[in-house]
């Protein structure tokens, strides 16, 4: 079993398909919405101690007084995410490259569903799974974003580049600035790790390599941020065109 943890990630569970097997509520003070969640939604709760719930979120964390016992993450398939967002006008994806920071990979699993990505691909190694942490700071995100998980991204980008899509990879050494990009047509938008950034596998199969214009001495912004600002570029360049 899984552990999540957080009012809106509870939520958002028993709002989903995938329903938690149990929701623990601290006895001192239950969320009466969660209680109304899961007695609509037939899902057992009971009403526990803080010991219990740092039992399974860990001593310590801020569980907001409900933790949930659900299913293990099940990856989506890359086969029928394509055949679904391809009769889209303009699909976006994001590949995430070795993101080894939870609180990285939940921020921009909450920055997709914000900004509409249609799905998310990342790798099997050296790659930070769902776990408890993702999801909480995914703040229900990966409720409504489909993640979908491959052996090699390289070929995986080779792949989407035959069905159509024009590849963006975001890197400081970019020959422009994101917002200098077309963003028409299907994008998947490659963001690189908190390190090392994209691989040189991954930016060779690149069609586009764009910057984050900075204007002080940092230079690169970290992959969580870096997913928000290109995203919100993206939808933004999107809204103007088909305005005019």
């Amino acid at each position: 079993m899984d552990v999540i943890f957080g009012k809106i990630p509870v939520l958002n569970a028993l709002e989903n398909t995938k329903k938690p097997k149990v929701v623990y509520l601290l006895n001192t003070s239950p969320d009466n919405k969660i209680r109304y969640m899961c007695e609509k939604n037939s899902v057992r709760y009971d009403l526990a101690p803080k010991q219990v719930l740092e039992k399974y979120a860990g001593k310590g964390m801020n569980t907001q007084g409900v933790v949930a016992l659900i299913d293990p993450y099940e990856y989506k398939d890359l086969d029928e995410e394509l055949d679904k967002v391809l009769k889209k006008k303009n699909p976006l994806v994001l590949m995430l490259d070795e993101i080894q920071d939870p609180v990285n990979f939940g921020s921009a699993i909450r920055s997709s569903a914000a900004f509409g990505v249609d799905f998310i691909i990342v790798g099997k190694n050296r790659q930070v799974g769902v776990t408890p942490t993702v999801v909480k700071i995914s703040t229900g995100g990966s409720e409504y974003v489909p993640i979908v998980q491959v052996t090699n991204l390289s070929r995986t980008l080779d792949e989407l580049k035959e069905k159509g899509f024009w590849t963006v990879g975001a890197a400081g050494e970019g020959d422009r600035y994101y917002d200098e990009v077309d963003y028409n047509g299907p994008i998947c938008l490659v963001i690189g790790n908190e390190g090392k950034g994209i691989s040189m596998m991954l930016k060779k199969r690149c069609d586009f390599i764009a910057k984050i214009p900075m204007t002080t001495n940092i230079t690169s912004l970290n992959a969580a941020v870096a997913t928000a600002v290109f995203l919100a570029g993206i939808v933004s360049y999107r809204r103007k065109n088909s305005a005019e």
